[in-house]
């Protein structure tokens, strides 16, 4: 599945290949008014079906909590309170959450034990996005997520992906890795 988003001050591309019909892995993002622009990728615990609904949970949960207003790291502190709430079934989920201002260009993000997010600047260079230690949404109830903001240069890119990448195996059977 591809989606392509243009527009005059950003473009974003996305494309998901998944192993089985259905599964956790997943994107969303959206405008937040007419400048700032809210994102997430992310990779639920387990395959299939319960993967699949956790999912649609906390593309839910992400929109919701993004509409209040609050930092990004107090909504993934939310959504992870909210998912440790009878949670028997012990599925949790490894998120990064930002939220750009287009006309700042300032990120704000919070890595909730997700791999990290490449920024490609303009001129080509690319670094993996430092990210403090943040553990995946679902663990521990309580948890006091932080988060982070960076200024991004006109003409960045950034390239969000799930351990399916860096898991995915070679010939040999070793795995490509980050």
């Amino acid at each position: 599945m591809d989606f392509i988003m243009p527009r005059k001050d950003f473009e974003i591309f996305a494309s998901m290949d998944t192993a089985k019909e259905v599964g956790g892995d997943f994107y969303d993002f959206y405008l937040l008014g007419e400048n700032r622009l809210a994102f997430l990728i992310a990779d639920v615990s387990g395959k299939g079906v319960p993967a699949a609904l956790f999912m649609a949970i906390t593309r839910s949960a992400f929109r919701f909590a993004a509409s209040l207003g609050l930092s990004v790291a107090e909504s993934v502190s939310r959504i992870n309170d909210n998912f440790c709430v009878g949670n028997e079934e012990g599925m949790f989920v490894t998120l990064f959450v930002a939220r750009i201002n287009l006309e700042t260009l300032e990120m704000e993000y919070c890595n909730a034990g997700h791999n990290p997010v490449v920024i490609v600047g303009p001129d080509g260079k690319a670094d993996f996005l430092r990210a403090k230690s943040n553990i995946a949404a679902g663990l521990f109830q309580g948890f006091s997520y932080v988060g982070e903001s960076v200024r991004l240069e006109k003409g960045s890119r950034l390239i969000a992906y799930t351990d399916g990448v860096t898991e995915a195996e070679k010939k040999n059977k070793s795995q490509y890795g980050e």
